[in-house]
């Protein structure tokens, strides 16, 4: 019985070699992972078919690469892997990451993307071990992949790539302050459409440009004294800039949608431009340079605008207590943006 079984098998292997198909044996994935990987890669050297099906494995990405670099050019290797706890299969479209264990190396990110060259998805956007490092080289070098991941952009500051609501949650006892360089990656974020960098050392917004259509933006209590590419911002409806070394607020001209304002505690001394935007609603500008002439004047021209000018603070009085609040909160919590004429879910 034995001798016929060996036979058999030693049958179906010269056939295999010869049309150039080669099957790993079916038992292969109770093997030990070391043992998979070794059978494998010898099979593969050994008889250099030009497609090689090794069934169900548990392999790291980087022991499967090196398995199809083992056989000749152009051969296509089958696999399904039990990886990162998820499967990766040969042809696979998609993969969630999600529910990794453990870290994923970047070895292993960039074997699985020259692996399955059918992939169009991955997403990691919980995972703050797969970090920027592993993943811009990867979306360069594949830009038609959709890549979902979590922007890291300081300690304890991560951004979903497909966020389009973000805040930093700093307030004044804690959070990490982040630094203008440090705002760089936020450019793989581009559906952004609400930022709250409140309470950070951001001097420049140059970053800024890469966002036209934001509509919502905190820059509250950070070190900026100049609104020139705010005011590229067209679609622009509230603006927080309280608490800044701002004294030109004329870019504001450009943003012609603008609701709500909050110019407090800085060296403002002049808000005629703001007699040009006609869809102000709200305007805090306490604590800043302007006299008592103008700020009658303003009361004159625009009676339409809720102000507060006599505060030392900067939200007191109705500042947060407005309509609006509650719904950007959420749009923050739950990083997805809803312009405010939308009800939220």
């Amino acid at each position: 019985m034995n001798k016929a079984r060996n036979g058999l098998i030693l049958l179906l292997a010269i056939l295999t070699v010869l049309t150039g198909i080669l099957t790993v044996p079916a038992d292969s994935a109770a093997d030990s992972i070391p043992k998979q990987y070794q059978k494998a890669l010898q099979y593969a050297k050994d008889n250099q078919p030009m497609e090689m099906d090794i069934g169900n494995v548990r392999l790291k990405p980087r022991q499967l690469l090196e398995i199809r670099n083992a056989l000749p050019e152009g051969a296509v290797l089958k696999f399904s892997t039990s990886w990162a706890g998820t499967c990766l299969e040969w042809n696979s479209t998609e993969i969630d990451l999600n529910k990794a264990t453990g870290s994923i190396a970047a070895e292993d990110l960039n074997a699985m993307m020259e692996l399955v060259p059918t992939l169009k998805k991955v997403n990691s956007r919980k995972l703050r071990n797969v970090s920027n490092s592993k993943i811009i080289p990867l979306i360069e070098k594949y830009p038609d992949v959709e890549f979902t991941w979590l922007i890291c952009l300081g300690p304890n500051h991560y951004v979903p790539s497909d966020a389009t609501a973000y805040s930093t949650m700093n307030r004044n006892n804690g959070g990490y302050r982040l630094k203008t360089e440090e705002l760089e990656p936020l450019k793989y974020a581009k559906g952004l459409k609400a930022l709250d960098l409140g309470h950070n050392e951001i001097s420049n917004l140059e970053w800024l440009r890469q966002f036209p259509d934001m509509e919502f933006l905190i820059l509250a209590i950070n070190k900026i004294d100049d609104l020139s590419i705010i005011g590229e911002l067209k679609h622009l409806q509230y603006l927080e800039i309280f608490l800044n070394d701002i004294e030109d607020i004329t870019p504001l001209i450009n943003c012609q949608e603008l609701l709500d304002l909050n110019i407090s505690q800085t060296k403002v001394s002049d808000i005629s431009v703001l007699y040009e935007i006609p869809s102000l609603q709200r305007l805090w500008a306490n604590a800043t340079k302007l006299t008592e002439e103008q700020i009658q004047e303003f009361g004159e021209k625009r009676p339409d605008v809720a102000t507060r000018f006599i505060d030392r603070d900067s939200t007191r009085h109705g500042w947060r207590q407005h309509e609006r609040y509650k719904h950007y909160i959420w749009c923050l919590r739950h990083y997805t943006w809803i312009p405010f004429d939308q009800p939220l879910p």
